[in-house]
């Protein structure tokens, strides 16, 4: 710890890539829908570079001519799935919740699936002071509509955004927690790895491979 790193009363959680391991099952899954559709099958990293920003979005850069057909495809054969926890999740958000820490989920996952997949870790959804996932007519992260609820709750009690981070593992999350004004804590096993978080300006010491990490930011 450096005499500069502050201490955290509030922490702000992404969904995918922070709390659940879920890139790999949902690449697989647009691979297949492409497949079945004979549209072209994206490549990991294009994949990789466009999760996070929203599914929408997201499948109009894949698909631009076919994403309305292969999200249909997909609604249609979608259900809720168990994916695995981070390693290290669940006991790094039960820890936080004990010391006291004021917790939050904002995701550009769309709303009721963000609800439906919470339910399925187990994580009691009482630790969060707000979950929030995409809505209509509020635009994805990096736009920062989607903190609007968290920011109200944290104002009322008195938390400033100098003492909040969001902890977030790609660049769309480091550019929504600049657009907010607020820390921003890498989690460089997700979509980024260090070396683009460093390139896009993130200080080495806001960079954490392990989220028992975010310990030392809080102790």
């Amino acid at each position: 710890m450096t005499l500069l790193e502050p201490k955290f009363k509030a922490l702000i959680l992404d969904f995918d890539g922070v709390v659940i391991d879920s890139i790999n099952g949902s690449f697989l899954m647009h691979c297949f829908t492409a497949q079945e559709l004979k549209l072209r099958q994206p490549t990991f990293d294009e994949f990789r570079k466009l999760w996070g920003v929203g599914w929408k979005e997201m499948l109009q850069a894949l698909w631009p001519d076919n994403w309305q057909t292969v999200k249909n495809a997909i609604l249609q054969s979608y259900t809720p799935r168990k994916y695995q926890l981070v390693e290290e999740a669940f006991e790094t958000i039960r820890l936080l919740h004990k010391k006291g820490r004021a917790l939050a989920i904002v995701s550009n996952r769309k709303h009721n699936s963000l609800l439906e997949h919470l339910e399925l870790t187990e994580i009691p959804p009482e630790f969060f002071i707000s979950i929030q996932g995409l809505q209509d007519g509020i635009k994805p992260k990096p736009e920062i509509e989607l903190f609007a609820p968290v920011m109200s709750k944290l104002a009322e009690a008195e938390i400033s955004p100098k003492e909040t981070v969001y902890v977030g593992d790609a660049l769309v999350d480091f550019q929504a927690a600049k657009n907010l004004s607020i820390y921003f804590l890498a989690f460089a096993n997700g979509v980024n790895n260090r070396d683009e978080f460093l390139a896009a300006g993130v200080k080495p010491e806001f960079i954490i491979s392990h989220l028992q990490e975010i310990s030392r930011f809080v102790d």
